[in-house]
C-alpha cells in the first residue's frame, strides 16, 4: 500500500494556489495598467491569504474618477474596492471577493 502523504498534498496545493494567485493578479495589474496609463497598479502579497491585493495610486483625482466608475466591478475572484477616507483621502483596491 501506498504510504500517501495528506501534509505533503496540502502544502504543494496551498504552494500552487498562491502561485496561482501571484501570476493572475500580476496579469490583472499589467492589463489595467496599460488600459489606465495615469494609475499604477501594485501587487501587495503578504504571507497572509486574505490580504492579497492590488493597491491602485495616483493623484485622488484619478483615483476617484476610476474608483468611482470600477467600484464593485468583479475580476475572476476579486472585484474593485473604493471609499473616500476622510483622513486618508481616495482609497482604492482590488481584493479578493467574499
Amino acid at each position: 500500500m501506498d504510504n500517501f502523504d495528506v501534509h505533503k498534498w496540502n502544502k504543494n496545493r496551498y504552494l500552487n494556489n498562491l502561485n496561482e494567485n501571484k501570476e493572475y493578479l500580476e496579469k490583472l495589474a499589467d492589463k489595467l495598467s496599460k488600459e489606465n496609463p495615469q494609475l499604477k497598479f501594485n501587487i501587495e502579497f503578504p504571507d497572509s491569504d486574505t490580504n492579497r491585493r492590488i493597491e491602485v495610486r495616483g493623484s485622488q483625482q484619478d483615483m476617484a474618477d476610476w474608483g468611482n466608475e470600477t467600484h464593485g466591478k468583479k475580476y475572476g475572484e476579486y472585484e474593485v474596492f473604493h471609499v473616500d477616507d476622510e483622513d486618508r483621502g481616495e482609497i482604492v483596491r482590488i481584493v479578493k471577493s467574499k
